[in-house]
């Protein structure tokens, strides 16, 4: 595209939509992703706490299973900020 073609209105308006539709995409993949990893702690916290509930008394498996769900729990709430940052980053997105 020549530069003339470039600046024209047209030609402004097909790069808006490129940079737009970029954007778009940059942020649909960002979200599935948060989705996906947030699939995950959740799946391992349910395991662990079906483990403590089961029959017996194994005090190691017990703990093991806190400790699990003390670190899955510490994912989560990285993934919740990472989702408050999308937030925002969509918010400004919105706004310019």
């Amino acid at each position: 595209m020549s530069e003339s073609a470039a600046s024209s209105p047209r030609g402004l308006r097909y790069q808006w939509e490129g940079y737009v539709n970029n954007r778009l995409e940059a942020f649909a993949a960002r979200a599935a992703r948060l989705s996906h990893d947030l699939r995950t702690p959740i799946g391992t916290i349910a395991t662990a706490l079906e483990l403590m509930c089961s029959p017996g008394e194994d005090m190691a498996l017990d703990t093991e299973s806190r400790d699990v769900i003390q670190r899955q729990l510490s994912r989560l709430l990285a993934l919740a900020e990472e989702m408050r940052l999308l937030s925002e980053d969509l918010e400004s997105e919105n706004s310019a």
